[in-house]
């Protein structure tokens, strides 16, 4: 298994040194790209042989760290086993990435995707001087900080000595709505799924990847899961300047609107039934035919998702009041 980290930057932020000796100094050996548009940033690239700078341009109407993403992972001289996404403002621990290995062993090729889980600190200032002992205490210490928090989601998984689980995405507040195993600070898929979503699909859709793997892997029976390790401590806050908003939402809309001219479905619709198959239906029957590597069993989850997507009519679809799209919440309907 080999893998490639990829730290995405937008500016000098005064978590990123942090970040990077945390990656340098823990069980992952291989190669770090850091990627940002701040030639200011270049600088990382001196604290080791094992990291690459690659710096881009922003692009109107594309959230800048999918630009970041995209143009680090083509810049790649070759294709990995695996691509991980880090956050330039995530502390890891020591001991992390061989649970990972183990998770993607497990999974196979029936598993697209797998988060890890996080600790999830919120800096309420942005600008202000970050804390003097997130850069002085050691993973060990800080995470004693947050034990017994309950609202930071320690937990992705329905059995504590399982491996792999389903997580909840926290910027949903309604279990039943989220995508499993949807979004981490620290994130990894494998390298070819990317390259065909972007060869199926249009490279600047913001959403590609997660649009792709979502609907691709009910058609394909594939999973995007959580590994349930040791969490990442994600200081949500420093991750930097952001596009203007307008520009921001104009992008997001497009890419909904690219989302239903090339699969056929309602973005809302599609999130909202299989969420609710994953998370308030089937959750521990899931969990435990995936850490027993019995994979067949669950098969028929993507039949019953296949047929709630192909129900076109609102009145008709059984997702009922939690859908969005049947609620006229958030994006507008296309059907």
């Amino acid at each position: 298994m080999e893998s490639v980290i990829i730290v995405m930057s937008l500016f000098k932020s005064p978590m990123l040194d942090k970040c990077i000796n945390t990656l340098l100094s823990s069980d992952y050996t291989g190669n770090i790209i850091v990627s940002s548009y701040n030639s200011e940033v270049e600088y990382i690239s001196s604290l080791s042989d094992r990291i690459k700078f690659v710096k881009t341009t922003p692009r109107d109407g594309i959230d800048p760290n999918v630009t970041l993403m995209h143009d680090s992972i083509m810049s790649l001289d070759k294709i990995y086993d695996n691509i991980i996404l880090i956050h330039n403002d995530v502390i890891v621990p020591p001991l992390w990435y061989n649970s990972l290995v183990n998770a993607l062993a497990l999974g196979g090729d029936r598993v697209w995707g797998i988060a890890l889980p996080h600790i999830w600190h919120k800096v309420q200032h942005r600008g202000r001087d970050y804390d003097k002992d997130i850069s002085e205490l050691s993973y060990s210490e800080l995470i004693d900080k947050y034990k017994g928090i309950e609202c930071n989601y320690g937990t992705y998984t329905t059995n504590s000595g399982q491996l792999l689980g389903l997580g909840v995405d926290m910027f949903n507040s309604t279990p039943e709505r989220v995508v499993v195993g949807r979004w981490s600070p620290c994130v990894s898929f494998k390298h070819d799924v990317y390259l065909d979503a972007i060869s199926k699909y249009d490279g600047n859709n913001c959403h590609v990847i997660e649009l792709y793997m979502l609907l691709e892997m009910i058609k394909n029976n594939r999973w995007c899961v959580w590994c349930n390790t040791t969490p990442v401590i994600h200081y949500s806050g420093y991750d930097g300047i952001r596009i203007d908003n307008k520009r921001f939402h104009a992008g997001v809309v497009e890419s909904y609107h690219k989302f239903f001219s090339y699969m056929g479905y309602n973005l809302e619709h599609l999130i909202t039934v299989w969420s609710r198959l994953l998370c308030a239906d089937n959750r521990d029957i899931i969990v435990d035919a995936i850490n027993e590597n019995s994979w067949n069993d669950i098969d028929h989850i993507f039949d019953a998702a296949q047929a709630m997507l192909d129900i076109r009519e609102c009145s008709k679809c059984m997702c009922g009041s939690i859908c969005p799209a049947n609620n006229n919440i958030g994006h507008p309907h296309p059907w």
